[in-house]
């Protein structure tokens, strides 16, 4: 029995002896290159963007460029299955930033939906106030949010819906001008019937 104990003894003060790490430096065995594979190449980019540009203007003829937004928004916390979120330019030289949303059920849509509204503090579903000081408008369907801001014609926006069917019975569409008050709409048999403060 004293045997094995020393036996025992032995083994673990021999396991528990100092050992030397050997510190590997990895640059050593991993391969040179000189490029930076980080950087973006412009070419790419703009190639990038050649198709979303036409289509673009194939909708609103006045864009002359766009670029992808960068921008962080709200509703991007909400987890969409897409997102599309651009610049454009026009030839007027303003701006206009697009944001399209796809949500894979509506109750993730709606979710996102009145959270925004909460966040921006309205005070409920269709109240005449001012939502934010910039000119906005809101398509809110079953799946879809699509948000613009910045220099938008309304007139034209809402003759594009029409014509691309992007909106159907029991949508809703929010306007809102420069530091004005917003207005809501529910598309219901083919128009658009004013929703604001009813």
């Amino acid at each position: 029995m004293i045997r094995a104990a020393l036996i025992v003894l032995v083994i673990v003060l021999a396991g528990c002896g100092e050992k030397k790490e050997k510190i590997i430096d990895m640059s050593d065995r991993t391969p040179k290159s000189s490029r930076n594979y980080d950087e973006v190449d412009p070419l790419q980019v703009e190639d990038s963007l050649a198709a979303p540009l036409r289509k673009f203007q194939s909708w609103i003829p006045e864009v002359s460029s766009i670029r992808i937004s960068d921008k962080r928004n709200f509703l991007e916390r909400f987890q969409p299955l897409s997102t599309e979120k651009y610049v454009w330019y026009l030839e007027s030289g303003d701006s206009l930033e697009y944001m399209r949303l796809v949500f894979s059920d509506s109750i993730y849509t709606k979710s996102a939906f009145f959270n925004w509204l909460d966040r921006s503090g309205t005070s409920y579903f269709g109240a005449n106030e001012n939502i934010q000081k910039y000119p906005f408008a809101m398509l809110y369907t079953d799946t879809v949010l699509l948000r613009l801001s910045g220099s938008i014609d309304f007139k034209q926006w809402e003759k594009l819906l029409e014509e691309k069917e992007w909106m159907d019975e029991g949508d809703y569409w929010i306007k809102q001008r420069k530091f004005g008050k917003a207005q809501w709409f529910e598309r219901e048999e083919d128009e658009l019937k004013d929703l604001t403060d009813l």
